[in-house]
This record gives structure tokens, C-alpha cells and sequence, in this order.
């Protein structure tokens, strides 16, 4: 059983030509296990930002850093920056920052018939850059276009020796990630609303030249939207993923998949219903580790929106 809360708070001030953000957080997480015991970890953020934008040209550049400080981990402080530049037509904005992830509780200490525990499992370390590009053509159409290249160290992946059918969690060393996000908003009328987007995404262990497990190099997102006034919408959605490798080198695939799923919304004021379906056609398939994914799925809920 594995408990997680914590809590941030952020604020936003003019200063000088531009705006100073400041933040902190705070995030505990607590685990109690037959296998190793109790376990608790938390971890403290603090970040500042501050942003400054030209008052001749359309350009804003914002400089940043965030400091971790970690019960489990060495701390890390992560710098970032970006510079854009926007028009009503047309948005650009790079962005290049230093960044930290921690494996979790499940990664570390999980055991299943496909998964043995990795307790000394670290976390990743990577240096991100990203280019977006936003054109807004014509009143009912948006593209988008992002180009993204990470390289990463100590990437945490799911690695299953082809002559096993139990893997585990594993830090690998020099790993990178690249390829393009595209996509595109049209709308059609007011009522209706189509979503496309599609990742090429090239990842691949540099130690030994091959791709990285359980990373599908295509992927595809596609979403409906009708809407019935202003109080009720229906959403379709579609998702697929090419296949996978499970082993380090690439012997071995997980099998590629299409999803479906449905969403529906009505509003009373500021309650909302909603009925989400996810997987509606019961197809069967499986994690990277081996593990059975859900079935087909439903949800209805409420929602409150306090203003």
C-alpha cells in the first residue's frame, strides 16, 4: 500500500519589465509493505523565475531555477531558460533546462510474477531542450509542430532478459530521446471540434546502439468533441502505439495497439455529470512488464466548480 500527499503554493508579481515567480512544495509518500516493511520518504521544492518581455518586439525571454531537496536522493538544482516570440498568427518558444526524476516505491520494491524488486534503483538525470512552433492560419484551425531532444542519464527502463520472463527496473547510462510532436485543432462550426496529434519519438540506448524498451517510436492521439450548447459535450477518442521492445536488444516486442474510449458531460450551473468509458471495445493487452492491462472500463462522477 502506497500513500502520497503533499501540497505547493505559487506566486506571481510584476517586477521590472517583466514577472517574478516564486514557489514551494512540499510532497510525502509513505509505503507499507509484507515484503520490506514501512518505508516513508518526502522531498521540499523551492523555485524562482523571473520573466522579462521587450516592449518594442514581441520577444520574452525567462530564466529559472528549481532546487529539490530529497529524505531518499541527493538534492539537485535544475536551471532552465527559454526565450518566444509570438504574433497573433504565429507562436515560437525554445526552451533548454537541466531535470531530475525519481523512481518510485512500485519500481523499487514492487514483486510480481513478471517483476523482481530493484531497491537500488537511483533516479534519472537529463538536459532538455524543446522548439515549439504554434500557427494559427486561419480562425478555425491551429497547428502545432514541437521538436524535442533529451539526453538523459541513468534513464529508468524496464529491462527483460530474452531468456527470462522476469525483468526489472534498471538505471541505464547514457540514453537519448528525440523525434517531433505534430498535431492540429479544427473546428468545425461551433459544435463540433477535432483534435489529431502524432509523436515520432527516436530513443535509443547510446552504450549499446540500439532502442530504448518499452518507448513505441510512433504513437497517435485522436479526439471528437460535440458540444450541445454550452452544458452538455461528447467526446470520442481514439489512441495507438506501435510496438515496443521488452529486452535490451530488441529481440523481443510488445505487440502494437488502438484504444477507444468515451466521454460525456452535462452541466447543472457549476455541478457537472460525467461519464467516461475507457478501453470501451474490451481489447486485451499488456504492460511493458509483463503485467495484464485493464479491461474496459467506465466511470460516473460529479464535479464542483467553486467560483
Amino acid at each position: 500500500t502506497v500513500s502520497e500527499y503533499g501540497d505547493s503554493l505559487s506566486n506571481e508579481r510584476p517586477l521590472g519589465p517583466g514577472t517574478l515567480t516564486l514557489g514551494l512544495g512540499y510532497r510525502g509518500i509513505s509505503a507499507d509493505s509484507s515484503e520490506f516493511g514501512k518505508h516513508s520518504e518526502s522531498s521540499f521544492h523551492f523555485l524562482a523565475a523571473q520573466s522579462v518581455e521587450t516592449p518594442s518586439f514581441p520577444l520574452t525571454l525567462k530564466a529559472g531555477i528549481r532546487a529539490n531537496l530529497n529524505s531518499a536522493f541527493e538534492n539537485t538544482f535544475n536551471p532552465e531558460f527559454s526565450v518566444g516570440y509570438g504574433n497573433p498568427k504565429f507562436r515560437a518558444l525554445y526552451k533548454i533546462s537541466l531535470g531530475a526524476n525519481l523512481p518510485s516505491f512500485q519500481q523499487r520494491f514492487g514483486r510480481s510474477a513478471s517483476t523482481d524488486p530493484n531497491p537500488g534503483l537511483g533516479p534519472e538525470k537529463g538536459l532538455n531542450q524543446s522548439l515549439g512552433l504554434d500557427w494559427f492560419p486561419f480562425d478555425f484551425l491551429t497547428l502545432n509542430l514541437t521538436l524535442f531532444h533529451n539526453r538523459l542519464k541513468g534513464r529508468i527502463s524496464y529491462v527483460r532478459p530474452v531468456d527470462s520472463g522476469i525483468g526489472r527496473y534498471e538505471n541505464l547510462g547514457s540514453t537519448v530521446y528525440q523525434g517531433f510532436d505534430a498535431g492540429f485543432v479544427a473546428k468545425i462550426g461551433k459544435p463540433v471540434e477535432l483534435k489529431v496529434g502524432y509523436t515520432f519519438l527516436d530513443a535509443r540506448d547510446k552504450d549499446i546502439g540500439k532502442f530504448l524498451t518499452s518507448r513505441p517510436r510512433h504513437s497517435v492521439l485522436a479526439e471528437l468533441t460535440f458540444r450541445a450548447g454550452d452544458t452538455f459535450s461528447l467526446t470520442l477518442k481514439a489512441d495507438g502505439e506501435s510496438k515496443s521492445y521488452t529486452d535490451r536488444m530488441n529481440t523481443a516486442t510488445l505487440a502494437p495497439r488502438t484504444l477507444f474510449g468515451l466521454r460525456a458531460e452535462k452541466s447543472f450551473g457549476n455541478l457537472v455529470i460525467f461519464f467516461d468509458g475507457t478501453n470501451i471495445f474490451d481489447k486485451e493487452y499488456y504492460y511493458v512488464d509483463g503485467l495484464l492491462a485493464p479491461p474496459r472500463v467506465f466511470h460516473l462522477g460529479t464535479k464542483y466548480n467553486f467560483q
